[in-house]
């Protein structure tokens, strides 16, 4: 509701406002009536295709800024949920966390998994890291517009787990491009089953 409220406080301001997602034009205008939006694709110039570099071990990237609820709220879930049942069936996955602003809190939550959880911080390049990884997850319960980390993610041809708030906007498609689970049952059966190259 804070997150909404300041958006809408943000368009008053505004003689026009651009989002990504024709959805989320529509929401906002159902929800508030009429409102000065407007909905613009977004511009993703041609790129070489990027060949994944996946050496089929279970390592998991979480990606996102620390300073934005929820990221912090899928995160802090995902570790005290999801990720210990993971390492119960496979004990040698690992979660790369890449974003900037990580409190001593998270790295707490982190703290009891060792080696298998690493904070990396902002990095340079995404590439390689996305590319070598075996899926990122998006364990988002809440959240507003389109995810940037979907869209580099799909840019890398990486398997993306999420929940349908994750990949709002996004014409995503269960079983190709990832999973999508929206109980943490299904998330840790998700992150199980891309664990298995086969």
């Amino acid at each position: 509701d804070i997150i909404e409220n300041s958006e809408i406080r943000a368009t008053a301001d505004c003689d026009i406002s651009l989002l990504i997602s024709s959805s989320e034009v529509d929401y906002f205008k159902k929800r508030h009536g009429e409102m000065r939006l407007t909905a613009i694709p977004p511009f993703l110039p041609a790129t070489e295709i990027v060949t994944r570099n996946w050496d089929e071990k279970p390592n998991f990237i979480f990606l996102g800024s620390m300073n934005l609820p929820h990221n912090v709220a899928g995160l802090k879930v995902f570790l005290t949920s999801v990720f210990p049942k993971v390492l119960i069936h496979n004990p040698v996955a690992t979660l790369t966390i890449i974003g900037g602003g990580v409190t001593d809190e998270l790295k707490q939550c982190g703290q009891p998994f060792g080696q298998a959880v690493k904070f990396l911080g902002r990095v340079e390049d995404l590439s390689p890291l996305l590319s070598n990884a075996c899926a990122l997850i998006a364990p988002l319960a809440f959240g507003s517009g389109v995810k940037l980390k979907i869209i580099d993610s799909l840019a890398c041809s990486l398997p993306i787990i999420s929940t349908d708030i994750g990949v709002e906007g996004i014409d995503f498609i269960h079983g190709v491009h990832g999973e999508l689970a929206n109980t943490w049952v299904d998330f840790s059966d998700s992150v199980l089953r891309l664990c298995d190259p086969i």
